[in-house]
């Protein structure tokens, strides 16, 4: 097993993770930059190269070196990592160990010797209703502020910005969208004419979103005002799809505007769409298929209470609930 083979090693396990797991650019950088971080100094020339990488082994003696290879690195590099962190960068080691023994490049399945960390379950940031509409309400009048019309009527650039940001919301806080699939939609996914849009999510899985009457109107603002500012564009954004890094940052500066005491972000309007549907009495089967998990467990983490909520539950339902005090 030599320093030049791991090259190629990682460039078929990325070939497969692209072409038959249709996995998102995201998730392929990952698993790139992980790898290369395992195999760094294999990588690099053969002089830098540690000597055992540059020694011919038994096929068995080679499934040794991998093992000891990856575990050393997650032990040299686990210490500043939090338990999310290490955990994805096991599961990848594991993902590419499993990889290699299906191709049969190793022996043994390598994946079932690699620990995986525990991530403590941590409940998901979301807004009150109170805290959502608020941000709703503020954007709003901002973006009523800024309307301004030249004398043909056609509607400034700064109407458009404006208005996107009221818009981003609607989608992230009434559709459940991941950011990354509301900054790419595009208006040949949008069905006004039914009320719906086509979400192309993870692993390029599409799925339909009712859109409610509020959102559909936004969409509809922003397609008037789109029009007039650049004329007909792909993207709903303009002359391009919004960065994430641009959402981002509109949604943090929305809770600004709207004075919340809390930091802003765009998965926690993803967490608060599912809490208050399930609060109101949604179907976890329905919200699954509106979120767009693979499996139930990964909507299960929205079936978190708040403390308001667990305490009208035992005001109403505890058989002491009626007993005079005192």
């Amino acid at each position: 097993m030599r320093h030049t083979e791991f090259r190629g090693m990682i460039d078929k396990f990325m070939i497969q993770l692209m072409n038959l797991k249709t996995s998102s650019p995201h998730t392929e950088r990952a698993y790139r930059f992980e790898l290369e971080a395992l195999f760094r100094h294999v990588l690099q020339t053969p002089t830098s190269a540690p000597p055992q990488f540059d020694t011919d082994f038994s096929p068995e003696q080679g499934d040794r070196v991998l093992l000891n290879w990856a575990l050393g690195h997650l032990r040299s590099t686990g210490g500043t990592l939090k338990a999310a962190s290490k955990n994805r960068r096991a599961a990848v080691i594991k993902s590419f160990f499993t990889h290699l023994y299906e191709t049969r490049q190793t022996t043994q399945n390598l994946s079932l010797l690699i620990p995986t960390p525990k991530v403590p379950r941590l409940l998901p940031s979301f807004l009150g209703v109170d805290e959502a509409i608020a941000v709703l309400k503020a954007l709003e009048c901002e973006s009523r502020k800024s309307q301004a019309t030249d004398p043909q009527g056609n509607s400034s650039t700064a109407v458009s910005v404006s208005h996107s940001h009221y818009l981003l919301f609607l989608l992230l806080y009434t559709c459940g969208l991941r950011v990354s699939e509301a900054c790419d939609l595009t208006w040949s996914r949008v069905e006004f004419s039914v009320g719906q849009l086509r979400v192309r999510g993870k692993g390029q899985k599409e799925r339909l979103v009712p859109l409610l009457a509020l959102t559909n109107a936004g969409l509809e603002e922003q397609r008037r005002l789109q029009t007039s500012a650049y004329g007909p564009r792909e993207s709903i954004w303009g002359e391009s799809k919004l960065h994430t890094r641009v959402a981002y940052d509109w949604i943090r500066r929305s809770g600004v505007i709207a004075g919340l005491h809390k930091r802003l972000h765009p998965h926690a309007l993803r967490h608060s769409y599912a809490t208050h549907l399930l609060q109101g009495g949604m179907n976890l089967r329905y919200l699954q298929t509106l979120l767009g998990h693979e499996s139930l467990t990964a909507t299960e983490k929205y079936t978190h209470l708040s403390l308001e909520d667990l305490r009208k539950q035992l005001s109403e339902r505890h058989p002491l609930k009626k007993m005079d005090v005192g």
